[in-house]
């Protein structure tokens, strides 16, 4: 009874955190079978995958595409899900050399470090339903666990490298998500919020003086900023939207964001203080969701079921800061779907 209950919970945790990614949304969109490791600490073997095809969504010239392209040469991360297997893939700006970078079990919601030699990102083990906070070194090619429990989600680091900011339900079947920090190493595990609704999605700001984070506490779903020990919470916009997933822009004057203001989710940018009008960058009736700067930010890299007959096939895109040069870089995987980039 107990396995059984388990293995429902990992189910359940799985719908519950992509639910929330999505909104009003859905996901569904095969990969080889991997053997899970019991070890602690594994060495995960980087297999090559076929090169992805760039797919032009927009008319741009060829210079255009060119600039945007070169302008980036940082490598981005995201995790590919299909059935009952989380896959976490690196690749190219414009999709090339496309690789398995983390495969066993079901890895979700990956994040680099600001020196790109770490990523911190979620792990479920699908046999024992056990969820846990790991990071992976890109040196040694191996993966340690920082933290067991229920569901802990949205991973990231701070811009020192030395803290981890997350959410977390912090018990089985809690509907209610709160922020927490935690040393690289573990240590120190600091709750940051403390309220009957949800909180998620935190992520620091360049400095690592703010994070920005979604909430519930006001009814619908809002951004909100406070300061890195979890004090002076304020919300960076009054509106009755549903405005999700922050991101700072590298110059820490911006936050990018999805909002279904328009009508459908698009992405916006706002200033980092949420003065002035919401600015839009994507514009089109698809579902457009985690949006995330290049280092230099002159890139943008989202989530959308954009050209997609199946509005819940989503593939990751790139395009320049200003909306223009959108390429579709996950075109060539197949039966799966593409979330949580990071740059």
């Amino acid at each position: 009874m107990r396995m059984q209950k388990n293995k429902k919970t990992v189910i359940l945790t799985i719908l519950f955190m992509f639910a929330a990614v999505m909104l009003l949304s859905g996901c569904t969109k095969t990969a080889t079978p991997v053997e899970v490791s019991k070890t602690e600490t594994l060495e995960i073997n980087v297999t090559t995958s076929t090169s992805a095809v760039t797919e032009e969504i927009t008319e741009t010239t060829p210079e255009t595409t060119t600039e945007t392209t070169a302008a980036s040469t940082t490598e981005l991360i995201f995790s590919s899900l299909s059935g009952n297997q989380g896959i976490i893939y690196i690749c190219n700006p414009d999709g090339s050399n496309l690789q398995k970078l983390i495969e066993d079990g079901i890895n979700t919601s990956p994040s680099w470090d600001s020196q790109h030699s770490k990523i911190v990102f979620i792990s479920i083990d699908p046999a024992s339903g056990i969820s846990g906070l790991y990071v992976f070194d890109m040196k040694s090619k191996s993966k340690s666990p920082l933290l067991k429990r229920f569901s802990p989600r949205d991973p990231s680091f701070s811009p020192d490298g030395k803290t981890i900011v997350f959410a977390d339900f912090t018990e089985e079947g809690s509907e209610n998500a709160e922020i927490y920090t935690m040393n690289l190493d573990g240590t120190n595990l600091t709750k940051l919020t403390d309220n009957p609704s949800r909180d998620y999605f935190p992520k620091y700001s360049p400095d690592g003086k703010t994070i920005v984070f979604s909430s519930e506490r006001d009814g619908n779903i809002a951004l909100y900023t406070m300061n890195s020990d979890g004090k002076n919470i304020k919300r960076l916009m009054e509106n009755g939207f549903t405005d999700n997933i922050g991101n700072f822009s590298p110059d820490g004057l911006n936050i990018i964001f999805n909002s279904d203001r328009g009508g459908n989710s698009d992405i916006y940018t706002i200033s980092s203080d949420g003065s002035g009008e919401a600015k839009n960058i994507t514009n089109n009736s698809a579902g457009n969701y985690e949006a995330c700067y290049s280092p230099d930010g002159r890139m943008i890299a989202y989530r959308s079921n954009k050209g997609q007959a199946d509005n819940m096939s989503y593939d990751i895109f790139v395009m320049s800061a200003d909306g223009g040069s959108q390429i579709n870089i996950t075109n060539n995987l197949n039966n799966t779907n593409e979330f949580n980039p990071s740059w």
